[in-house]
């Protein structure tokens, strides 16, 4: 689904008012509407769900989709987005991807990292290796995103470059390169960082599993992370699709058994059983 003018000034009122005419309508009360965060949630349940359910984007983010779903106290608008690092709302209503967020749900399921993987990554290391090689170059990222978000550091992480902080002898991300691009996106917080970093080094020696990073790894450094990698490792000179590209070839090698598999598959059929709807296709 596309952003043009019209769905780009859409506000939260609108969305609001839209979803009160749809129920109102729903007389035999079997409709399902769900709230997500943007396009990459609204491709990924395209095909997934029942005719009867409508996925309706927020236009602005997870805050959004919590803003809409609290405005209704009826159990057929649920949200679904990224956990990140928040606290979980304590409503039925709003639900979460496995893990981290969507595309640490979708890399998870083993058969569709390998088949994603297969399709861009040339080089020597196994596909299930490379995840884990990707996971585990972004775990000092990942952490002070976390730590950042417990801690209320207020560090603005827009515009850190992944690409620019690769490092093409070692295959590796050179934490030098991101401290020196965090602190130049933060000038106002240079010696707040210095005294961060001690924090972010001491969790990021902490060992880690396949879970764990996948709990606080962020999908678009893992998708940027990716990209760079497959770069760096061709045997041809030429660029890797963008991360908008490797997200849908990621989704398409998401299929129906592994979105049966995961822990929001079971939550949403839980739900439709509990409120007799018809949120899953059958």
């Amino acid at each position: 689904m596309g952003h043009n003018s019209i769905t780009s000034n859409i506000t939260k009122e609108d969305i609001i008012a839209e979803i009160r005419l749809t129920l109102s309508a729903d007389f035999d009360r079997k409709k399902c509407i769900v709230v997500v965060e943007g396009e990459d949630d609204y491709l990924f349940f395209n095909g997934k769900l029942d005719s009867d359910t409508e996925v309706k984007e927020s236009f602005s983010g997870k805050i959004g989709v919590q803003e809409i779903v609290d405005s209704f106290s009826d159990y057929r608008v649920i949200g679904i987005r990224d956990h990140d690092f928040d606290t979980l709302s304590s409503s039925s209503q709003m639900l979460y991807y496995d893990y981290n967020c969507l595309e640490m749900m979708l890399i998870s399921q083993d058969p569709a990292f390998y088949q994603f993987c297969c399709a861009y990554y040339i080089g020597a290391v196994k596909p299930l290796d490379v995840r884990l090689q990707l996971l585990d170059g972004l775990k000092w990222l990942s952490f002070y995103r976390k730590l950042n978000s417990d801690n209320d550091w207020g560090i603005n992480f827009q515009g850190i470059s992944i690409s620019r902080a690769f490092d093409q002898n070692s295959k590796t991300i050179q934490i030098t390169n991101l401290t020196d691009q965090i602190k130049r996106t933060n000038p106002n917080k240079v010696s707040d960082i210095s005294n961060q970093l001690i924090a972010v080094t001491n969790a990021s020696n902490t060992p880690c599993d396949l879970d764990g990073y996948l709990c606080i790894t962020q999908g678009h450094d893992f998708l940027f992370h990716f990209q760079t990698l497959c770069e760096a490792v061709r045997p041809y000179k030429s660029k890797s699709p963008g991360a908008a590209e490797l997200f849908r070839a990621l989704v398409c090698s998401y299929n129906k058994e592994d979105f049966s598999n995961s822990a929001l598959y079971q939550t949403l059929t839980d739900y439709q059983n509990q409120h007799n709807l018809r949120i899953l296709a059958t």
